[in-house]
């Protein structure tokens, strides 16, 4: 018996720690849609799961041969949605890292953070493109319209994909100097 959940994420950690939550009570996650995750039945903590984000998109030569790699050791890939793959292994089999050093978990979150710094300008574009006509019309003393309610949601959501990217650039940071401590 399949169950699913409606959930919304933004920031990957606290996805892979809640499908990780899951997976802890015995929930074993299977496919994710539009935000719908699926889950089936299994042992408690049969399972760990990690989430990477594929920066040339799921087709590209690339991203098929890491996919292909991890496979080859022995790591599912449960379900793929746009750039975004769902990876598990079980947990009685040796730790479960997708990244053996710093610089490769700074090049995921380099890649994270781009796309929400290009999703969060553009979000802000769209919002005060729909902002501005609306702040004409009422100079004109016309009504305000549809497009001021859809440029602030643009902008708020502009505003909510910036805070990701800050927070993002912020752990880079953080790692980045942990680097040059241990070097």
């Amino acid at each position: 018996m399949s169950i699913a959940i409606w959930k919304l994420f933004a920031d990957f950690e606290k996805e892979e720690a809640w499908l990780n939550e899951k997976a802890a009570q015995g929930l074993a996650f299977t496919h994710y849609s539009f935000l719908r995750y699926t889950f089936e039945p299994c042992e408690p903590g049969e399972y760990t799961y990690r989430v990477q984000y594929m920066e040339k998109g799921r087709w590209h030569p690339d991203s098929v041969n890491f996919l292909q790699f991890v496979e080859d050791s022995g790591v599912e890939v449960v379900s793929r949605y746009v750039n975004w793959v769902f990876l598990r292994k079980k947990t009685a089999e040796r730790p479960f890292d997708l990244f053996s050093d710093i610089d490769s978990v700074l090049g995921h979150y380099r890649r994270v953070s781009r796309v929400w710094l290009a999703i969060g300008i553009s979000q802000l574009c769209i919002g005060a493109a729909q902002i501005h006509p609306t702040v004409l019309a009422l100079q004109q003393g016309e009504s305000w319209g549809l497009s001021a309610i859809a440029g602030a949601i643009c902008l708020a959501c502009g505003c909510l994909f910036l805070v990701l990217w800050v927070r993002y650039h912020r752990k880079s940071t953080m790692l980045r100097k942990e680097r040059v401590l241990y070097e």
